[in-house]
């Protein structure tokens, strides 16, 4: 099976969205609590990345990849930033899970996600 790149946005109806979120007509999410994400399976290799928009202050997020979980931190982001959150991925089957994890009181947006493979059933 030959894979390519391909973005998807995070509203799509194999990605499990999780506690308080604002879909946009653009297929845009954003996510607003301390816990608020995205969870999705998905045949890929390389590379996973999401084009994110933050204000105010920098942020952590919990990142969970195969049930490993690593910390992310992205400093402030005044319009949409690409960000990897997996890396180097063997062509397979994997779960992704994505999660804002500090209190603010600003909202993020995820714009879109960005991998080189398709998504598979929502979890």
């Amino acid at each position: 099976m030959k894979i390519e790149s391909t973005v998807f946005k995070p509203t799509d109806e194999r990605i499990k969205i999780l506690t308080r979120h604002k879909p946009s007509s653009d297929g845009s999410l954003m996510l607003d609590w301390t816990g608020s994400g995205i969870i999705f399976n998905a045949y890929c290799k390389g590379d996973i990345t999401v084009n994110i928009w933050q204000t105010g202050v920098d942020r952590f997020y919990q990142v969970v990849v195969d049930g490993v979980q690593k910390e992310i931190h992205i400093k402030n982001a005044d319009k949409p930033t690409r960000v990897v959150i997996a890396e180097k991925l063997k062509k397979g089957k994997h779960k992704i899970e994505f999660y804002k994890e500090m209190q603010c009181l600003f909202p993020i947006t995820v714009y879109d996600i960005e991998l080189t493979g398709i998504l598979l059933e929502r979890p």
